[in-house]
């Protein structure tokens, strides 16, 4: 109980400091197919100032749509956040083996709560990053595997 308490916060956390971090907007950059997969990305562990902790967390990127949705289970019970995407510029390739891609977002039906998601995969290693105004890394979910979502 203590742990999934601690999910809880940890996940709320994330979703408050998406509220309060005012970054700067990112100019939209052309993207090939690669970067308009629906994407579901299941990440096993969260670290947070140099702490890692284990989590189990859904992130489902879907550029047609401009959302990424984030569904955490703790305890049995199921925490989901919805983001809208403002703009990206993605390098992804198709096989989502290398590259990158940076979304600007926003927390749905709040406008001012805006904020930076990055995804990188880099040596077969895929992790999602929440940066701060100064692009620096806040918080970073390690992706045990991830799927491509067929429309």
């Amino acid at each position: 109980m203590k742990k999934t308490i601690g999910l809880a916060k940890l996940l709320l956390i994330f979703v408050f400091s998406m509220l309060i971090t005012g970054v700067g907007r990112l100019e939209f950059k052309k993207t090939d197919q690669s970067c308009e997969q629906n994407v579901i990305y299941h990440v096993n562990k969260l670290i947070e100032d140099g702490k890692e902790v284990n989590v189990d967390v859904s992130v489902n990127v879907n550029p047609a749509e401009k959302t990424i949705n984030m569904l955490a289970n703790a305890g049995g019970a199921t925490f989901r956040f919805d983001v809208i995407i403002e703009s990206k510029s993605c390098d992804l390739d198709l096989s989502l083996k290398k590259g990158m891609a940076v979304y600007q977002t926003y927390l749905k039906g709040r406008m001012n709560a805006s904020g930076t998601i990055k995804i990188k995969i880099e040596d077969g290693k895929l992790d999602i990053s929440y940066l701060d105004e100064k692009q620096k890394v806040l918080r970073k979910f390690l992706v045990e595997k991830w799927e491509i979502v067929k429309n």
